[in-house]
């Protein structure tokens, strides 16, 4: 297993790579990209459906969620107003959590498994 600090750059790119796959096949006409401005507001995945609508999406390589992993999302949302519909960390917690109304904690498992 590699050291920690290359954990989570791995994990992103995996996570990336899937995400990149999976909205080849989706019916929904999707575009992936990051997100960074000019003030350092990053994010590491965002999905934009066709209607403009973004989901904006948080890798963590953590087996819990904290709220600190939350901050990037909600301060992207409030540069997206009408357009946000929802905010995700995806990590290795194995249960979901949610932070606030349209910020919730996944495992990146629900990538493969789905919500069930």
């Amino acid at each position: 297993m590699p050291p920690a600090p290359q954990l989570g750059g791995l994990f992103e790119g995996l996570i990336a790579s899937e995400l990149l796959a999976q909205s080849a096949w989706s019916r929904a006409d999707v575009k992936l990209w990051h997100f960074r401005d000019r003030n350092g507001l990053e994010v590491d995945l965002v999905v934009e459906r066709a209607d403009g609508a973004v989901l904006a999406i948080e890798v963590k390589s953590s087996s819990s969620y904290r709220g600190d992993q939350f901050t990037n999302l909600a301060k992207f949302a409030s540069l997206m107003p009408g357009r946000f519909v929802g905010g995700l960390v995806l990590g290795m917690a194995p249960s979901a959590y949610r932070y606030t109304d349209k910020l919730w904690g996944l495992p990146a498992s629900v990538l493969w498994t789905g919500f069930g």
